[in-house]
């Protein structure tokens, strides 16, 4: 229970409680959650005892919230004693669940710097437990936010009841402004600052001298690229409008809004404070947040660009340098804890670039490029150690690290900053050892972790940066320029036609917007960038995507000029081990198989958004089929009603809603100790999936199974053994799929017979086989054995964000394997854009005997291995090394492995995957696999990463060296004697 449940707001304003004093321990021991705030707009408070009469007293001439703040005049020896607790210092909440702890706020400002600091002293009676120190050496105001439980020297615990603050030693007198004192406030534990004493300098000063010298000379040619640079994000940031006396007054107005005043005692406005939310628990109202403040900056710099009228730009650059000042004096400057980056940084940033020339000339840019420096590190370019190549990187850092560098005003200085730019950006962009950024397979890791949803908009402004440089002597590096295109056109194999499959969306199921559709205009930029094309300036891979994705687009005749026509839809099958995907596709549909592993997180789940997503990565098989163009949604996603444990392909323990949300407040990234998770694509066009599944020690530690899909052509064979868990109370399934009715009435066909009632529930019988084809024309054919079920019904579910109920209509069906299964399994064929007589003889074949499209030769513990009568193709997933039965040529293996193989004449296609990826310290370790194949075989070509290890007439032993999970695909021809 807060204070302000107890007591009205206009109480609390007041702060001076008569609680305080004698009665503050008995109220922290009842109410003990925190302990309010002091912000002086009724007087000095009661509990704010000076040491020498007449030093503290308030002033309007500064203060961060109301209308005045707290003046100390001190002098060397004066002390204030604040009589007042702290609360509960081990208290948390706020965003995660955790992220937020027990932290202490003060604001203070200072006229003049000092070589000086006012030491804040935490006590329990007489006895001090912990102290911070807050330096003065700064003007305008500065923060210091500091967590209970790590910031101070000491332990600040729940007992204390006063608070003291020592004047300088070593100066005789000065005044300082206090503001704002929060004694228990919940903060982020990232957001925490304490000032220092020591000035915010540039780093790597001495790295850069050492690597990059000062030109002693600029060319015309990089003069006139760094303009060039310049013109395009200024051209691209202030857009076009007009501007008029219109334009002008309602800037005026906003402007106003600020209250901001420059008189003799500086200048002041609305109090700006860098986390609003910090403040919000205590109710207090008040303190603004800069992003508004910035937003109108922008809007005056877009309008100072949009005009030649000389009184409009004059008046616009007047009022943008008021605001510049005024925000340098809220405490917006380097090494004052109050940086202004990130997602609300935005507007600031964009604006600073588009008003350099301005800053210039009222003799503030060299603190704002200080500023920009200290916002997004741009100095850091000179080093290697610090890369840190998230998507966010890329979409902030990466952007206004290059304006900083912009903003200097001397062009050698540009240049070599932009040379370091470019090396580093370079370095960013292939960096396979991090934790994050673009892997070689085309993933995108953001959270350690395949992250499209960020990467959808990440890629999209570093591919703007990639292009303005392109044309530079700045450019990008070809490897690097490859592999930001190779992570590009991933996004189209993986998404259909641009809408991305339910397990890919992180933590956002279900948002169909943006963050979870391809962007065309990425491909066309990127392609626009490439200035080491062989066949022109753009690029053809990329430019053929752009014009499927986006065909009627009015940018397109430059593409058909330079001959580039649009790609038809990709066909074939793609791996992407570091996702844990196999992405699958012919004509207009995708398949996509996802897993997680001790490298891949199954799902990205937090306190407020997607809490029920658990089973994303059990296996998952989802298939896009349906809508004009193919989509997410019409191919079945709907989030009302959505059945968190039916998600298709997956084989999961089926759990009410409350037992399924996640069952720890903060973010969860479930893993396995499992590695033997991934795909493998046979010559791009086939291709096969494994997922060991082990339960999280959290949810279901019991739970084990081996899964499997095999890919050929329009045909998936799905495989399932080992299945097992303790739970007696709810039944395990595995899902063929779940589709959304838009109408009740969209059939389904069962067994030949079409199915339109709703609601409806049924089991089919075990002792044939079964076959079903769901809304989209995908068929499933369930051999003997099994216990299927379908239902079409109004399901009802929670919303993953906010637990609220929903509810909608779908048709569903699925394998039932009881509940405390000890060595369940399964075996089911897709068949997908089929047909009812198609499916119907697929099932008469199977019943009668003349058999299936498949063999399956071996489920066990050991392998799964699948032989397509149609293709000629035998899939095999080895689970242990040793000895193959029935797979002959392919004779064994000396690790787990995937395998694929097929005869050409009397040649052999044979594919190798080891979808482990053997990760050390971030980084994918090569593993020499040795395949065994029966007979004297040669190699017809030579993969860099295979070896003929030894060879006689009975027995040939190729050696693989594997990496990064990529499938290695070798053609091989029998040895004549």
């Amino acid at each position: 229970m807060s204070l302000q449940t107890l007591l009205p707001l206009s109480f609390l304003k007041t702060t001076c409680f008569l609680l305080w004093g004698s009665l503050l321990p008995a109220w922290s021991g009842l109410y003990g959650a925190h302990a309010g705030f002091d912000s002086f707009e009724d007087g000095v408070p009661d509990h704010w005892v000076e040491s020498r009469s007449g030093s503290l007293s308030t002033s309007p001439d500064h203060f961060k919230h109301g209308a005045q703040s707290l003046r100390w005049d001190w002098k060397s020896g004066d002390r204030i004693r604040i009589d007042r607790g702290v609360g509960e210092t081990s208290r948390t909440g706020g965003y995660g669940g955790e992220y937020g702890k027990a932290t202490f706020g003060v604001w203070l400002y200072q006229r003049e710097p000092l070589d000086a600091m006012i030491r804040f002293e935490f006590r329990e009676g007489d006895r001090v437990t912990g102290h911070f120190d807050f330096d003065l050496n700064f003007t305008g105001w500065r923060r210091a936010h500091l967590w209970f439980e790590r910031d101070f020297e000491g332990e600040v615990g729940p007992d204390t009841d006063n608070i003291r603050l020592l004047a300088p030693e070593g100066v005789d007198a000065g005044t300082t402004f206090v503001d704002l004192v929060v004694y228990n406030g919940i903060l982020d534990y990232r957001r925490q600052h304490l000032p220092d004493d020591q000035t915010w300098e540039t780093p790597n000063r001495e790295l850069r001298d050492e690597r990059f010298p000062l030109p002693s000379t600029v060319s015309a040619d990089a003069r006139e690229g760094i303009e060039r640079i310049h013109r395009r994000f200024v051209r691209s940031i202030a857009g076009s409008g007009t501007v008029n006396d219109q334009t002008l007054a309602r800037l005026e107005e906003r402007l106003a809004e600020w209250e901001i005043v420059d008189d003799d005692h500086g200048i002041r406005g609305r109090p700006l404070v860098r986390y609003p939310d910090f403040y919000e628990e205590e109710g207090i109202e008040g303190v603004y947040f800069p992003r508004h403040a910035a937003d109108l900056m922008l809007d005056l710099a877009r309008a100072y660009h949009r005009t030649e009228n000389t009184g409009y730009r004059e008046q616009l650059a007047e009022w943008y340098v008021l605001m510049a000042r005024y925000l340098k004096d809220q405490g917006m400057v380097a090494g004052s804890g109050f940086s202004w980056n990130w997602y609300p940084g935005r507007s600031f940033a964009d604006a600073t670039l588009l008003m350099r020339d301005v800053l210039a000339d009222a003799g503030l840019l060299e603190d704002t490029a200080t500023y920009m420096d200290y916002n997004y590190r741009y100095s850091e370019i000179f080093d290697d150690a610090s890369i840190d190549p998230h998507m966010d990187y890329f979409y902030f850092d990466k952007r206004y690290r290059l304006f900083g560098i912009l903003l200097k005003e001397d062009p050698a200085e540009v240049v070599r900053h932009l040379r370091a730019y470019a090396r580093r950006l370079s370095l960013d962009i292939l960096k396979e050892d991090g934790a994050n950024g673009f892997k070689p397979d085309g993933s995108a890791y953001h959270h350690w972790g395949h992250y499209f949803a960020y990467a959808v908009y990440c890629v999209d402004s570093l591919v703007d940066v990639v292009q303005a440089l392109s044309d530079t002597p700045f450019r990008i590096t070809p490897d690097a320029y490859d592999r930001l295109k190779k992570s590009v056109l991933a996004m189209r194999l993986y998404a259909n036609k641009r809408s991305v499959p339910l397990s890919l969306h992180g933590r956002h199921p279900f948002n169909y917007g943006q963050g979870q559709n391809v962007r065309p205009h990425t491909f066309r930029n990127l392609a626009r960038a490439n200035t080491y094309g062989v066949t022109g300036d753009i690029d053809p891979d990329l430019g053929a995507a752009y014009l499927r994705l986006d065909p009627d687009s009015g940018h397109s005749e430059a593409f058909h000029s330079a001959g580039i026509e649009a790609e038809a839809h990709p066909e074939g099958n793609w791996s992407m081990n570091y996702a844990g995907i196999n992405i699958h596709r012919r004509d207009h549909w995708l398949a996509l198989a996802k897993g997680y592993s001790r490298y891949v997180w199954a799902a990205e789940i937090y306190q407020s958004e997607n809490r029920f997503g658990r089973y994303l990565s059990h296996g998952s098989l989802q298939i896009h089929a349906a809508g004009d163009p193919v989509n997410f949604h019409d191919s079945g996603y709907r989030e009302d009603g959505w059945d968190w444990n039916r998600i298709d392909g997956t084989t999961v323990i089926y759990l009410p809603i409350d037992q399924l949300e996640a069952p720890r407040p903060g973010t969860e990234m479930a893993r396995s100790n499992q590695t033997f998770v991934g795909g493998l694509s046979h010559r791009e066009r086939h291709g096969a999936f494994v997922m060991i599944l082990e339960g999280h020690e959290r949810h279901d530690p019991s739970f084990r199974g081996k899964k499997s899909y095999f890919f050929f052509d329009e045909r998936i064979v799905a495989l399932g053994s080992g299945i097992r868990n303790d739970d007696t109370e709810h039944p395990t399934h595995t899902n063929l799929f779940q589709k959304h009715l838009p109408e009740r009435d969209m059939p389904i066909v069962v067994n030949e017979h079409t199915v339109a009632d709703f609601p409806l529930e049924h089991g089919l019988s075990r002792q044939n086989a079964n076959w079903l084809i769901d809304t989209q024309n995908t068929g499933y054919l369930v051999p003997s054995g099994h216990a299927v079920h379908f239902a079409r019904q109004r399901q009802e579910s929670r919303d993953h964000r906010n637990r609220n109920d929903t509810e909608g209509d779908f048709a569903t069906a699925w394998i039932d394997h009881g509940t405390a299964p000890e060595d369940a399994g399964y075996e089911y064929l897709i068949v997908i854009d089929t047909y009812a007589e198609e499916m119907k003889d697929l099932a008469g074949r199977a019943r009668s005997g003349d058999g299936k499209p498949y063999d399956v030769i071996r489920k066990d513990s050991r392998a799964h291995i699948v032989r397509d009568r149609s293709t000629g193709l035998t899939g095999a997933v080895l689970f242990e090394a040793g000895d193959v039965d029935g797979t002959a040529p392919v004779a064994a293996s000396d690790a787990p492995v995937l395998l694929m193989f097929g005869r050409d004449g009397d040649n052999l296609h044979l594919t190798v995957t080891d979808p482990d990826l053997h990760l050390e310290d971030n980084a994918s370790r090569p593993n020499t696999v040795n395949i065994t194949l029966e007979g004297a075989w040669d190699l017809v070509s030579q993969p860099e990463n295979v070896t003929v290890d030894s060879r006689n007439r009975n027995r040939t032993v190729l050696a693989f060296e594997c990496r990064h999970g990529f499938s290695t695909d070798v053609e091989l021809a029998p040895v004549r004697r």
